[in-house]
């Protein structure tokens, strides 16, 4: 079997996220913000956890609580969805040092879909055009 690494993500919505072989990550669902902190600030490293995500479950404040407890060994993303779909993410910068980024609800679903976190949809109301120059 091979190793996968390990996406926490705090539940406060209802998306449905990939349990499948797809996912190119494992997820782990954590009900509880203090739970999370604990899993990230002191097991980041045994646990090789890629990115860390609150879906709608806690605050701005408490999106930057958590940032600020990160251990400067932890690399991943740490990704927060707001109630309106958008999206702050904290990632590593290149050198030193983390940024953040803010991501239109578009964004967000290209990145959960890109890292096979949720399922791929295309929406119904489109339809496929094909352009020859």
């Amino acid at each position: 079997m091979e190793h996968q690494r390990i996406t926490l993500v705090l539940r406060g919505g209802s998306r449905d996220w990939e349990t499948t072989d797809l996912a190119g990550t494992s997820i782990m669902a954590i009900d509880a913000l203090a739970e999370l902190t604990v899993a990230v600030v002191d097991l980041s490293v045994a646990l090789d956890i890629e990115r860390v995500i609150l879906d709608q479950g806690a605050t701005a404040s408490q999106f930057l609580d958590l940032l600020t407890s990160l251990p400067h060994e932890f690399v991943g993303d740490a990704f927060m969805i707001r109630e309106d779909g958008t999206a702050f993410l904290s990632a590593m910068a290149r050198g030193n040092g983390r940024m953040l980024y803010t991501l239109t609800a578009t964004d967000v679903d290209f990145y959960l879909q890109a890292n096979g976190l949720i399922p791929f949809h295309i929406p119904f109301n489109t339809t496929p055009r094909l352009r020859v120059a």
